[in-house]
Formats: structure tokens, C-alpha cells, sequence
């Protein structure tokens, strides 16, 4: 028996999966008290394969691996050092980047992408009045959306996922 392996789209779309796992665990360990900063990392990994991997999928049109890389590099960029705000926004950024680039790709993820991007504003918003406007009381509430936009990029991933299994079989 010679099985033989097969790296898809659907692989790719696997990783985000599991990226999001991995930053919803972090999220609910941040909700118990109990922050666990190697699950972001994993996370942070994953994402940045997932990103990679797509950018060089073979016959794909050179403009969408372009805007692939652009979500790798706003990745790479938000863990750079930056001053907070900025590297928050960044952070924000990247997961909406990737999703609406699949939906000019033709996926099916149009309301997930708007979603995602409502959900990575309203946290990115909530975390900034926790950090520097000083609103603390806010810290369960901002961690509530951090979870709700970790969710949301699980089930995002799931769309195009599922999407891409429909596509081949």
C-alpha cells in the first residue's frame, strides 16, 4: 500500500484553523486568569505558514499571491516592536486582509470577512480604551471581543474550509 499525500488549499485552510484554536485557548486561559503566551506563538506560527503556503500555490494569478504575502508581512509586522497602538492595529488588520482577498478569489466567505472585520474593529477599539485611555473597567469586556474575534476566525477558516472540500470533491 502506497498512500499518497496530498497538500490542498484545504491544508492551508486547516492551519488558520487551527491558528484560531490555538488563539481561542489563549483567549479563555486570559478570561480564567491563567494567560498562556505559547499559544499565541503557535498561533502566530501557524497563521504565518498558512499566509506563506497560500503566496505559493502553483497557478495561482501572481496578484493574489502578492496580497497573500501583504497579509504575511502585516503579520510579521505587528510582532516588530512596534508601540503598542500600532502594532494592535496591525494585528487587527491582517486576518480581514486575508478573508476579503478570498472573497475576490470567489469564496464564499463574504459574511465572515464582514464579520471578522467588525469584530477585529470593536476589539481593536475596546483593547486601546483599556491600554491607553486608561478605561480599565473595560479589561472583561475587551477580553470578551479578543475571544469573540478568535471565534470568528475559527469559524472563517471552517467557511473556507468547507468551501475548498465542496470545490475538489
Amino acid at each position: 500500500m502506497n498512500p499518497k499525500l496530498s497538500i490542498t488549499r484545504k491544508t492551508y485552510y486547516a492551519l488558520g484553523l487551527l491558528a484560531a484554536a490555538c488563539l481561542a485557548a489563549g483567549a479563555f486561559c486570559v478570561l480564567i486568569g491563567q494567560p498562556l503566551a505559547l499559544l499565541d506563538s503557535v498561533a502566530f506560527a501557524l497563521t504565518g505558514m498558512m499566509f506563506l503556503l497560500l503566496a505559493a500555490v502553483k497557478g495561482s494569478p501572481k496578484q493574489d499571491k502578492k496580497r497573500y504575502f501583504a497579509c504575511f508581512l502585516l503579520l510579521i509586522l505587528s510582532a516588530c516592536g512596534l508601540p503598542a497602538p500600532a502594532a494592535r492595529l496591525l494585528a487587527a488588520s491582517y486576518w480581514p486582509l486575508f478573508l476579503w482577498v478570498e472573497v475576490l478569489r470567489g469564496s464564499p466567505a463574504k459574511n465572515a470577512a464582514r464579520l471578522l472585520t467588525a469584530c477585529e474593529l470593536l476589539a481593536c477599539l475596546f483593547w486601546l480604551g483599556v491600554s491607553a485611555g486608561g478605561l480599565e473597567g473595560l479589561t472583561l469586556v475587551a477580553n470578551l471581543f479578543w475571544l469573540l474575534t478568535t471565534l470568528t476566525r475559527g469559524g472563517a477558516a471552517l467557511v473556507l474550509y468547507r468551501a475548498e472540500a465542496n470545490r475538489t470533491a
